[in-house]
């Protein structure tokens, strides 16, 4: 006997979020760009954007429009970047680590943004989010390829 089960979905207010933190990444495809332009956060958001130091030209260009939507949804000194390096992939480990003791305490949920994170960063990004914030509900954002 085979037993299906379907992905659980939930649908959520983009005009309301009740995220506090955000974690996603400078993704390559539009749909790691989709989440970030259609949600909204209140003033009290965060936001750690992970970007790619992969000496890619388009590179470049993604992250810019991932920073202009983040600096248009978040304030200043509530923006985080850290860098995910081809050579030195540890590393990610190790900037967030040190990032997330900054974030200010918060009321809200976390929200990660996997659609543009390689699989190590997902699982680093899970873990050390759920060491730091134990009781904050993390709700897990991806955006299917079109």
């Amino acid at each position: 006997m085979t037993i299906k089960r379907e992905p659980l979905v939930h649908h959520y207010n983009s005009t309301d979020s009740p995220c506090e933190l955000l974690i996603l990444a400078a993704g390559f495809e539009d749909r790691a760009f989709e989440f970030i332009s259609k949600t909204n956060f209140s003033l009290n958001a965060n936001c750690i954007l992970v970007g790619f130091n992969f000496d890619i030209d388009e590179n470049k260009e993604v992250h810019s429009r991932f920073d202009e939507q983040i600096e248009s949804k978040f304030s200043k000194d509530r923006i985080f970047r850290i860098n995910i390096d081809q050579e030195f992939p540890q590393n990610f480990e190790k900037q967030l680590k040190s990032t997330l003791p900054k974030i200010l305490p918060f009321t809200g949920e976390t929200w990660i943004d996997i659609s543009g994170l390689p699989t190590h960063a997902i699982c680093s990004t899970l873990r050390l989010s759920r060491k730091y914030f134990p009781s904050k509900e993390q709700v897990i954002v991806y955006t299917a390829a079109k």
